[in-house]
């Protein structure tokens, strides 16, 4: 009777240890997989960031080059504004050009300083024709 418990306890922890085998497989396959999905997260996390860096590089330089561009297409139109509105400075008072025009003395004011700058910049040695372009147009 012994030997038999004894086959039996045997094969009970056969069996218990193929068990425990079987279930520490699963854990660790279910680890590794875990570990490989937070690499593969990781890894897309990085390439994500690259992505979006070099799309915020490529709209910064192309914020840059579009100011760029509006300067040198509206400079010359202040500067239009800036001659017309020191013209009809010179005929009528600061109040009546900031009426006829629906601004404000501020805004009339600043054109009024940027012609005034503009006329001393066309007067300065070495400007020649470039700085009186605008007063053409007036």
């Amino acid at each position: 009777m012994s030997e038999q418990r004894a086959q039996r306890r045997s094969a009970r922890e056969i069996d218990a240890r193929r068990r425990a085998r079987e279930r520490t497989a699963r854990v660790r396959a279910a680890e590794q997989k875990l570990e490989d999905l937070a690499t593969e997260f990781f890894l897309a996390a990085g390439e994500a960031d690259d992505v979006q860096e070099r799309a915020e590089t490529r709209l910064r330089e192309h914020a840059e080059r579009v100011a760029a561009e509006t300067r040198a297409t509206t400079e010359p139109l202040r500067a239009r504004q800036a001659a017309a509105v020191g013209e009809m400075l010179k005929l009528t008072r600061i109040g009546a050009v900031c009426e006829r025009l629906g601004q404000p003395r501020d805004v009339i004011a600043q054109f009024r300083d940027a012609g005034l700058r503009g006329e001393r910049q066309a007067s300065a040695p070495g400007s020649g024709q470039a700085a009186a372009a605008p007063d053409a147009d007036s």
